[in-house]
């Protein structure tokens, strides 16, 4: 009887632990709010490949531009 009454003294220790766990506190990580003239426009470097201009080369082979010309850092288009 004592061994099963200390497993489940253990096993509710445990198990206690989990439920009583809080959420993180994510606020800390970056405590800045967002600046437009500092900050990047991650819009700006993501795009569909299906809102890409196709164009007819080679006979009927369409192609589609991924990457765009110009410095990454500071796109001038959506790409």
């Amino acid at each position: 009887m004592r061994p099963r009454t200390m497993l489940s003294g253990i096993l509710f220790v445990m198990i206690s632990s989990f439920a009583i766990a809080q959420a993180p506190d994510y606020s800390r990580l970056d405590p800045k709010p967002y600046d437009p003239e500092y900050d990047a426009n991650i819009d700006m470097y993501m795009r569909n490949w299906r809102e890409s201009m196709p164009q007819k080369t080679h006979g009927a082979l369409v192609e589609r531009d991924i990457l765009i010309k110009g410095d990454p850092s500071k796109p001038t288009a959506r790409g």
